[in-house]
């Protein structure tokens, strides 16, 4: 009896297979309902490899929470940015260590490269080079997207090194930029940082903000008395080239 049970699961098996379902359809119902928002975040979409894409496209995803991730039921989709012409896998396996990284690709499971995780195949079709968006979910409950304008040719989209990953931080194109050439080489033509963490992006000085200790703020503009010269050496012994100086006091209003 165990054996013509043995034997009928595998022809299931084999007619989910034949019919496409694949492993998508073998994944467990529910088996991913204590996933919260946020929970999970993307952080790296490589979209757009030098020449062609073949098996080189990959998108990463960052475990926020502070206990292991299962991933089987959670379903990773891309579209356009409109949401349109939806494509997806459901993961059957996999998991994420706290705080870490995972990895997902379009090569095959036979040809893997080191820095994939998990395959899903075809799953997603070709990821978009422009007005594109990438999601992971659980049925109804949105865990995580990200929308992008455009992508460089050979360099991933990556969320700046700077920032601890968060679904809302990522909401943002310009927490974004392009892996650097010649320092994030995953292979000649292709640069980025699958499974670690990202590079720093360029910090972009807007109109009316400054850099401050590697952040960016508002300019504050000095007030009347907000600046004083509190002291100063006109006449020094000496040559006054080198020995002049000037104190100033900033903040403190005179009385």
């Amino acid at each position: 009896m165990l054996v013509v049970q043995s034997w009928v699961r595998g022809c299931a098996y084999g007619v989910l297979l034949f019919c496409g379902c694949g492993f998508d359809a073998l994944a467990v119902e529910g088996g991913c309902d204590d996933a919260s928002p946020g929970d999970l975040v993307i952080t790296e979409v490589h979209a757009n490899p030098d020449g062609s894409d073949g098996n080189r496209e990959y998108l990463e995803l960052f475990n926020a929470t502070g206990a292991s991730r299962p991933l089987s039921g959670l379903t990773v989709s891309a579209s356009r940015m409109d949401g349109a012409a939806p494509k997806s896998h459901r993961f059957v396996r996999g998991a994420i260590a706290a705080g870490d990284y995972f990895v997902m690709g379009n090569a095959s499971p036979a040809s893997l490269p080191a820095y994939v995780d998990y395959s899903y195949g075809d799953g997603l079709g070709s990821l978009r080079n422009t007005e594109g968006l990438v999601s992971v979910s659980c049925g109804e409950t949105l865990i995580d997207r990200v929308s992008y304008e455009r992508t460089t040719d050979g360099r991933a989209l990556q969320l700046d090194g700077r920032l601890v990953p968060e679904d809302a931080l990522n909401d943002d194109p310009d927490a974004w930029c392009a892996a650097e050439e010649r320092v994030d080489a995953l292979e000649p033509g292709n640069f980025g940082t699958p499974g670690a963490p990202n590079g720093l992006c360029e910090i972009s000085v807007l109109e009316g903000t400054c850099v401050d200790e590697g952040s960016t703020r508002i300019v504050i503009h000095p007030q009347p008395e907000d600046v004083r010269i509190t002291e100063w050496m006109p006449n020094p012994d000496g040559l006054d080239a080198d020995f002049e100086w000037v104190e100033v006091s900033f903040g403190a209003k005179a009385d």
